[in-house]
């Protein structure tokens, strides 16, 4: 019974495209069957070459030092938070001016050519949508003109 169990197994998983488990047929007189694994050569190399960076973060790179080639050496200074900086990171916040002090530059402090940058910046981060929206919500903020807090795209 046991052999013929086996045997049906295996060609039911054969089927299924599961390789079988053992070579050598079931037998009740035979004893377990022997699942020893092959030995293993591995080799561990001790020097990686570089990855390959994909054009997508390429762009992103170019469209950032772009960016950051626009600005003075003081607008640079406000604008760069070392990646390190742990306490500046929670920081950040989008509620408007007078609730929340931002660090960092605003859109409005950017000359036309800072911001053609920006926004090539931008679309290579963000899907099409993305940057799109990201406009049409700073677009929002100028209907906002009531209030004691500041508001507009400039702001950003």
């Amino acid at each position: 019974m046991i052999k013929s169990l086996a045997s049906f197994m295996s060609i039911g998983l054969a089927t299924a495209g599961v390789s079988t488990l053992c070579a050598q047929p079931l037998d009740d007189d035979d004893g377990p069957p022997d699942f020893s694994p092959e030995p293993l050569e591995i080799a561990i190399a001790d020097q990686f070459p570089d990855a390959q960076t994909d054009p997508q973060t390429q762009l992103i790179v170019e469209r950032a030092s772009a960016f950051l080639a626009t600005l003075d050496a003081g607008q640079r200074d406000a604008a760069v938070f070392d990646f390190t900086d742990n306490a500046q990171r929670p920081n950040w916040s989008n509620l408007p001016e007078g609730l929340y002090k931002r660090a960092g530059m605003k859109r409005g402090d950017m000359t036309d050519a800072q911001l053609a940058a920006l926004d090539e910046l931008l679309r290579a981060v963000l899907s099409e949508e993305g940057f799109r929206n990201a406009h049409l919500q700073m677009a929002a903020d100028r209907e906002l003109t009531t209030g004691p807090f500041v508001y507009g795209p400039e702001n950003y």
